[in-house]
């Protein structure tokens, strides 16, 4: 009776978080963000509503992430350094993956990378990628795509460097994107 009230209990557990998850406030956080960052036509009253973040005004975005076996907390903590860093009072945070969270700060400038290394020293295994400032949806959307840019970066270079800013790999991004472009153009200048 003991196990079948224990696995009973365990499923019940399981089933509420996965609600949560398919359907809880996470899920239409990340929803309404899909459709910011397609450019979909939501209106901005309603993707203020579903995210509780404003969407005029600056927006610096960052992404958290690392690899297996971290654990969320390290990601929360490390997400908090970056708040601090960016000298934020709030954050949007988006749940990507279970190893991955993006966040948008209301601020105008992206955090300093030296004083965000800091802050990141007690969690070694977590990175960040920055985005430049943007304001308003576009800004929201591109500091998000600079981002992410800056993670693919920083992953396909297996970079051990924790804090990486758009502006520190946009030469190589561009250069990159379209490699044998970049292979004509260096022939043909070098």
């Amino acid at each position: 009776t003991f196990i079948e009230d224990t696995v009973a209990a365990t499923s019940e557990r399981m089933r509420a978080e996965r609600d949560e998850l398919t359907r809880g406030a996470h899920a239409e956080r990340r929803a309404a963000v899909t459709l910011l960052l397609e450019g979909a036509p939501i209106g901005r009253a309603r993707a203020e509503a579903q995210l509780g973040y404003g969407l005029a005004g600056p927006h610096t975005a960052a992404i958290v992430w690392s690899g297996a076996g971290v654990a969320s907390e390290q990601l929360e903590a490390a997400a908090e350094a970056v708040v601090r860093a960016g000298g934020a009072a709030h954050r949007l945070t988006v749940v990507a993956s279970a190893a991955a969270l993006w966040l948008w700060l209301p601020v105008a400038s992206a955090p300093h990378a030296g004083q965000l290394a800091g802050e990141l020293a007690a969690h070694p295994d977590v990175r960040v990628a920055v985005g430049r400032p943007g304001r308003d949806v576009d800004g929201f959307r591109r500091s998000h795509l600079d981002a992410a840019t800056t993670q693919r970066m920083v992953a396909r270079l297996t970079s051990p460097q924790q804090v990486a800013r758009y502006e520190d790999v946009q030469l190589v991004a561009l250069l990159t994107a379209e490699p044998t472009q970049a292979d004509d153009f260096l022939a043909d200048t070098l």
